[in-house]
């Protein structure tokens, strides 16, 4: 940005290496997050479960148990043949595409909404 505005005619690789050091900035790790693009939508389509979620202790009493499930299934327990090579300036991490396939796990889990119990 610097060069492109003019101010510096151009940065050393060294130079941009340690402003990143220096602030512990990780180009290489990101974080994904899913907005919500249709609020109105979404909360239609929330509402009946926050209703039951804030109403479980009173499903409760009356001998209704309320957890929430979730699955995460095909889970691919992988082995590579070899380690991946390591980041080198200019170039970012190669790992192998072949693989030893382990067998697929199934993962399962559920929260009792009133005393959060899994």
């Amino acid at each position: 940005m610097l060069v492109a505005l003019g101010f510096v005619f151009q940065i050393a690789a060294s130079t941009v290496g340690r402003w990143l050091a220096a602030e512990k900035i990780q180009p290489w790790r990101y974080h994904n997050w899913q907005h919500i693009l249709d609020p109105q939508t979404f909360l239609e389509r929330a509402r009946p479960v926050l209703e039951l979620y804030n109403r479980a202790k009173e499903w409760l009493a009356q001998g209704v148990w309320v957890v929430c499930a979730d699955e995460k299934t095909s889970i691919q327990a992988r082995e590579r043949p070899q380690a991946p090579d390591p980041a080198v300036p200019g170039h970012p991490v190669h790992v192998p595409h072949r693989y030893k396939r382990q067998g697929a796990l199934h993962l399962f889990a559920a929260l009792s909404v009133v005393d959060g119990l899994v």
